[in-house]
C-alpha cells in the first residue's frame, strides 16, 4: 500500500495501483508516483536507487542518461530516489515548473517505477513546497511490496518553521511514521529512504530525536536505511541495522576512472535485491560494479588522520614583513604498496605571500612509514590575508585516494580570542530578490547585484548607539544580548530569533585597541555575512557564504574603542555564523556593547 495524507491498497497477488490513486507528473510526463507496479511470481525482487543529481547543470546530464540506461538494462522493479533532483532554491513558480519540467524529461525515461524522496534542493524554501504539494501531492508516505514495507520520508519538512526540538521531521510527519511502523510490524524487511542522513546529524552527531524514535520503533525488525545529501557514499553500522548515505548519480565532481571506489567520491547509482528478509547491496559506477561495504569510512578516516600540518610561530607580525614556516607530516597507514603525496602552495603572489618551495613537490611514503617535510614563508605584514594553502593530493597503488587542503597558520593559540556574548539587532526583513539559480552566480563576482537587500543601509552599520531602536516595517528592533554555543565561536542566530527565510541580522561587539593595529578575524556563516568596522566595510562589496567557506578577513583598529558590526543574511533553515579574532599584539580587549569598561 501506499500511504501518507491518503492510503492506497497494493495487493500481493494483483500488486496494481488504481490510476485514480497516481499523483501526475507534470505535462503528462511519469510523475513521482508510479502509474502501476510490475506482477509478481516470487518474493525475489530488485530495486534501483539513484543519488543527488543537484550541482550538476546540463554538463551532468549525459551521466544522469547513462545512469537510466543502465537501470534500465538491469530490469529493476521499480526505482527509488533519495532527494535533490533539480538544482531549486526559486520562489517564482515558472522557475519551479521548468526545473521540474526538464528533469522528467529525463527521468520519464526509466522503464520502471519510479518513486521521490524530496532533498533541500527540492523545497529549499516554503514556496517550493507548497508548489510541490499542490501539483504532485505528499512529500512523504509508503507502500508494500512483495511483503516488504518501504517509507519514504521528508527531511525538508520544517522548513520555515521554528518550533523547537524538531528539526529535520517534525511531530506530525513523525508521529505518522510511528503508526505506519505499528500498522506494518510484519514486514519481512521495511526499508526507510530520506535525503539527509539524520541519524548522524543531531546533536554531538548523534540520530536526531525524531529519527531515533522511528528506530526505536522498529523494535529489531529487519531494515535497511538510505540517504543522500553528502555527496559521498559510506555505509555505517550500528546495532542490528545497516545505515547508507549514497553519493550522487550526476553531479559536479572530480570522477576520474582512477578515483579509488574507497573513496566514495564519485558519480554512481545503487541495486538492491532482496531474498527472504535479506537485502543485498551493489554500488555501481558506469562500467563498475562494487560490493556494498567498498566505502567503509574508516579507511578515508585512517587517511585523513595521516596527513597532519604543525605551524611554527611566525615572527616580525609587528614589523613591515613576517615570516612563517609549515610542517607537514604524512602517515601510510597501508600495509603494502608506497603512497605518493602531491603537494602544491596556491595563494602566492610577488607583491603577497612567497615561498621557496613554490613548486610543491612529490614526497613518497613507504608502508607503515611517516615522512616530514617543511615549508618556509615570507610575506609584507600589510598582506597577510588571505592566507596562502597546501593542497595535497594522495596517490596509492596507483589510484588517487583524495585531496586535502590545510591552510597557512600563522595565528598561536596566545593570539586567539573568542567573542562571547554579541549585542544583535535582529531580525530585519532581508527584501531585495531571494538568491536563486539565475543570480547565485553573481554572489562572487557582483554581490551588489545578486544581494541588493543585504547591502541595504539600515542604521545598524553606521555609528553604535546602544539607545537606539530600529524599524523594520511595523516592528521595533531593540539591540538584545546574544551569547554564542557553549565553548564554541558560533552565534546561532537561529535558535535566538527562528529559522525565517529572507532575514537579516546586525551582530555588534566592541574592540579596544591601545594603539592602532590590525588584528584578523576568521568569519564562517550561514547563508551570508560580512564585517564592519567603525561602519567601513572590511570586505568591499564580497560576502562570505557556506558555500565558499570560512575565510580570513583584516580588520584595522583605531586607538580605543572600535565598533566591530557582522551582518548577517539567512536565507532558509539554519542561520548562524561562526567568528574567531586573532590579536597579533596580543592586547586588545573586547565587549558585547563597544565603550563597555
Amino acid at each position: 500500500m501506499i500511504s501518507s495524507a491518503r492510503r492506497f491498497l497494493l495487493p500481493l497477488a494483483a500488486l496494481a495501483l488504481a490510476a485514480s490513486s497516481v499523483v501526475a507528473a507534470p505535462s503528462g510526463l511519469r510523475g513521482p508516483m508510479p502509474a502501476q507496479m510490475p506482477v509478481r511470481s516470487s518474493d525475489k525482487f530488485t530495486f534501483a536507487i539513484i543519488g543527488d543529481r543537484w550541482g550538476g547543470e546540463v554538463a551532468a546530464w549525459p551521466v544522469f542518461d547513462r545512469s537510466v540506461e543502465e537501470i534500465n538494462l538491469t530490469r529493476p522493479d521499480f526505482v527509488m530516489s533519495v532527494g535533490d533532483l533539480i538544482d531549486g532554491k526559486v520562489t517564482v513558480p515558472a522557475k519551479q515548473d521548468s526545473m521540474w519540467r526538464d528533469f522528467w524529461q529525463h527521468a520519464g525515461k526509466f522503464t520502471a517505477p519510479f518513486f521521490v524522496a524530496l532533498g533541500n534542493h527540492d523545497i529549499s524554501n516554503p514556496t517550493m513546497q507548497a508548489h510541490w504539494k499542490q501539483n504532485y501531492g505528499p512529500t512523504y508516505y509508503s507502500f508494500d511490496y512483495a511483503g516488504c514495507h518501504f517509507i519514504v520520508l521528508c527531511t525538508e519538512e520544517m522548513v520555515g518553521n521554528a518550533a523547537s526540538g524538531s528539526v529535520f521531521l517534525g511531530p506530525e510527519q513523525t508521529g505518522w511514521a510511528l503508526r505506519d511502523l505499528a500498522s506494518n510490524s510484519g514486514a519481512r524487511h521495511t526499508f526507510i529512504f530520506m535525503h539527509k542522513p539524520v541519524w548522524r546529524l543531531g546533536p554531538n552527531g548523534a540520530s536526531d530525536p525524531d529519527i531515533a524514535r522511528i528506530e526505536q520503533a522498529l523494535n529489531g525488525r529487519p531494515a535497511t536505511f538510505f540517504a543522500g545529501h553528502t555527496h559521498t557514499l559510506e555505509l555505517r553500522r550500528r546495532g542490528a541495522y545497516r545505515y547508507f548515505v549514497l553519493g550522487p548519480t550526476a553531479t559536479r565532481l572530480n570522477d576520474p576512472a582512477g578515483v579509488t571506489p574507497e573513496s566514495g567520491s564519485y558519480n554512481h547509482y545503487t541495486t538492491v535485491t532482496v531474498e527472504g528478509s535479506e537485502a543485498h547491496v551493489a554500488i555501481r559506477r558506469p562500467g563498475n560494479v562494487y560490493r556494498e561495504d567498498i566505502a567503509d569510512p574508516e579507511i578515508m578516516e585512517r587517511l585523513i588522520n595521516s596527513v597532519r600540518t604543525e605551524a611554527e610561530p611566525p615572527r616580525g607580525l609587528d614589523g613591515p614583513q613576517a615570516t612563517a614556516a609549515m610542517i607537514l607530516q604524512i602517515t601510510n597507514p597501508f600495509e603494502h604498496d608506497t603512497l605518493f603525496a602531491h603537494i602544491s602552495i596556491d595563494g602566492l603572489s610577488p607583491a603577497g605571500w612567497q615561498s621557496p618551495e613554490a613548486g610543491g613537490g612529490t614526497l613518497p611514503v613507504a608502508p607503515g612509514t611517516t615522512e616530514r617535510t617543511r615549508f618556509t614563508f615570507r610575506v609584507p605584514t600589510d598582506r597577510l590575508v588571505p592566507l596562502p594553502e597546501l593542497y595535497i593530493e594522495i596517490f596509492h597503488a596507483g589510484r588517487r585516494l583524495g585531496g586535502f587542503t590545510r591552510p597557512i597558520s600563522v595565528f598561536t593559540e596566545a593570539m586567539t580570542r573568542r567573542v562571547d556574548e554579541w549585542t544583535v539587532i535582529a531580525p530585519f526583513a532581508l527584501g531585495g530578490t531571494p538568491l536563486d539559480s539565475v543570480n547565485v552566480g553573481l554572489l562572487a563576482t557582483d554581490p551588489q547585484s545578486a544581494m541588493r537587500g543585504f547591502f541595504r543601509l539600515r542604521g545598524p552599520e553606521g555609528v553604535w548607539n546602544p539607545r537606539a531602536t530600529y524599524r523594520d516595517g511595523a516592528s521595533q528592533l531593540r539591540p538584545r544580548t546574544v551569547k554564542t554555543d557553549s565553548g564554541t565561536t558560533r552565534l546561532d542566530l537561529g535558535q535566538a530569533f527562528g529559522r525565517g527565510s529572507n532575514t537579516l541580522a546586525y551582530a555588534v561587539c566592541g574592540i579596544r585597541a591601545p594603539r592602532a593595529c590590525t588584528v584578523y578575524a576568521l568569519l564562517g556563516a550561514n547563508d551570508h555575512a560580512d564585517i564592519l568596522v567603525n561602519g567601513t566595510p572590511a570586505t568591499p562589496n564580497r560576502v562570505v557564504s557556506l558555500t565558499r567557506g570560512a575565510e580570513y578577513i583584516a580588520l584595522p583598529l583605531k586607538a580605543g574603542w572600535n565598533t566591530v558590526v557582522v551582518r548577517s543574511a539567512n536565507q532558509g533553515a539554519n542561520w548562524w555564523f561562526d567568528f574567531t579574532l586573532f590579536d597579533p599584539t596580543e592586547s586588545v580587549r573586547i565587549a558585547p556593547v563597544p565603550g563597555r569598561n
